[in-house]
């Protein structure tokens, strides 16, 4: 049986979901800068210093009470730990702790999720 769908047109429509700003198979990077936010919003001291692995752990502990993995199928936690330690890497540098240090404090980002 030949197929009525033109393989022209899948290509387009395929290219067309790649190019729009919604459509992410992969959001670790995201996730990752969400959890950060959401691991400095809830700490009662925001001045408090954390190390790069109590961030990372925290953010673990988030990243399963929120079920993310429920959420984004195709996105593994490892992969957001990875991304987790990059971000702060980028934003922070080589630090023994990391402390809130924008203008803004961080807001509750995995509620609009």
């Amino acid at each position: 049986m030949k197929s009525k769908v033109n393989a022209d047109d899948v290509f387009f429509l395929a290219n067309l979901a790649a190019k729009d700003k919604d459509f992410q198979v992969d959001r670790a990077e995201e996730i990752a800068k969400r959890l950060i936010d959401q691991c400095f919003y809830n700490l009662k001291n925001k001045s408090l210093s954390l190390t790069i692995n109590q961030i990372i752990e925290r953010c673990e502990e988030l990243y399963k009470s929120y079920q993310l993995d429920l959420c984004f199928l195709f996105t593994h936690w490892d992969t957001v730990k990875t991304r987790t330690e990059r971000v702060i890497r980028s934003k922070w540098g080589h630090k023994n702790g990391y402390v809130w240090e924008e203008k803004e404090g961080p807001f509750p980002a995995l509620e609009q999720l």
